[in-house]
């Protein structure tokens, strides 16, 4: 059985300039282990760029996109800045036609937890994100881990947006 066809998107200059993950690559390997369908997997460049008409073409019903340190420090303080960036991608020309935008499964994702041990909880919420009715809590298992196992405070941040 496979999963919903997905769209991974990674940012490297810019709103405008969309790349994604292809074969081979981190980001459609944990697509596909945690029950998606990358519609990427078969480009032989392991981070190619797309174009909007192409994405457009593939139709993905789910589509996720990465948000690096450099770009927020670990999490937001509030839904606002992801709001924002969620209907800057939505409002994209032509994007009113995806799937993904039409049911409103747009999902932004900390990047932060998608590298050393708190990826374990990221690809929780990868898999809750792809598949809703998948009986888990991807922010009460990080709360358990941050406070149980690494004796933190779980911050007050929104990792991944909207929250599944």
């Amino acid at each position: 059985m496979s999963g919903p066809a997905s769209f991974l998107e990674t940012g490297f200059k810019g709103l405008n300039d969309v790349g994604t993950y292809g074969e081979g690559a981190k980001g459609s390997l944990v697509l596909e282990l945690t029950g998606g369908r990358n519609i990427a997997a078969n480009m032989s460049e392991a981070y190619p760029h797309v174009d909007s008409e192409w994405i457009i073409t593939e139709n993905p019903e789910v589509l996720m996109k990465y948000v690096y340190s450099s770009e927020l420090d670990w999490g937001w303080n509030s839904t606002d800045e992801p709001e924002a960036l969620i209907e800057e991608i939505s409002s994209r020309d032509g994007w009113e036609s995806i799937d993904a935008v039409k049911n409103q499964r747009v999902y932004l994702i900390s990047n932060e937890l998608m590298t050393g041990l708190d990826s374990v909880v990221g690809y929780l919420y990868w898999a809750k994100l792809l598949h809703p009715e998948f009986a888990a809590d991807p922010t009460e298992a990080y709360k358990e881990y941050m406070t149980d196992y690494l004796g933190m405070e779980f911050p007050d941040l929104v990792f991944v947006f909207p929250k599944p």
